[in-house]
């Protein structure tokens, strides 16, 4: 069984990529939203609250598990595979790599919470892929918050990124790259923003793709998804995406 993790619903974009490559795999999803959202938290509390999690996907028969999130990943991967040597995690990173590679104008925009943006992850990323490049961190925070209230393509989502992206736009940025798995889903709202030549990188299929590489996806295709916050709003909130099919949706804690 392959284990998701994130501390809402933009895991969700991971989870349904995962599904289209591995279609007979058995998935289970943990939302954490009764501690959502993770970008404003100190990354040793991230740490802990990952492990909990980990923990849970372990009991439940989790057989390799995906941290479908940027700031979890930069905060508790490292930890998880010295702890759990034998396990096998995939993780997320900033996508600045292909970023560059693609850039025409040689000035790319990372979009991310405010702990992915300020971590040494992205620093990292700058570094070593980030050479001969103008490399633009913009922090989002509350757009995480817009997204789990089903607001990620709504006017208010499109005036919340008109105010923040600017600075991106003036140095002219031409490649977007999307550092936290919720802005997927307030994608719309930003090809609204952005220029109309404007290139946005979503990594949520090539993560989905290196689940496929480690794990093999057997199974029987069931599905189930565990939150720790309100159980019916996360329902309304999977259907109204519209993105994954569950089996089950189910409380936690």
């Amino acid at each position: 069984m392959i284990g998701i993790v994130d501390s809402g619903l933009g895991g969700l974009a991971v989870a349904h990529w995962i599904r289209r490559i591995l279609p007979h795999a058995d998935l289970l999803y943990i939302a954490d939203q009764a501690h959502a959202p993770y970008g404003d938290r100190d990354p040793e509390e991230v740490a802990a609250l990952t492990r909990s999690l980990v923990d849970e996907l372990l009991t439940n028969g989790a057989s390799t598990i995906v941290l479908a999130s940027n700031t979890i990943s930069a905060a508790a991967l490292h930890h998880l595979r010295q702890d759990l040597p034998h396990l096998p995690f995939v993780g997320m990173e900033p996508a600045v790599k292909p970023a560059v590679a693609q850039s025409r104008a040689g000035t790319v925009a990372v979009l991310g919470t405010t702990a992915t943006i300020e971590g040494p992850l992205l620093a990292d990323m700058i570094s070593r892929h980030g050479a001969g490049a103008h490399i633009v961190p913009i922090a989002l925070p509350g757009l995480v918050d817009l997204v789990e209230a089903g607001q990620g393509d709504s006017p208010e989502a499109e005036e919340f990124l008109t105010a923040r992206l600017g600075v991106g736009v003036e140095a002219g940025a031409d490649t977007w790259v999307l550092a936290c798995t919720h802005y997927t889903f307030a994608r719309r709202a930003l090809e609204r923003v952005l220029p109309d030549d404007a290139s946005i990188i979503d990594p949520a299929e090539a993560v989905a793709t290196q689940v496929g590489r480690v794990d093999p996806g057997t199974g029987s295709a069931h599905a189930v998804a565990r939150t720790t916050g309100p159980i019916e709003a996360f329902r309304r909130r999977v259907a109204e995406l519209d993105v994954m099919a569950f089996d089950r949706i189910e409380g936690l804690g």
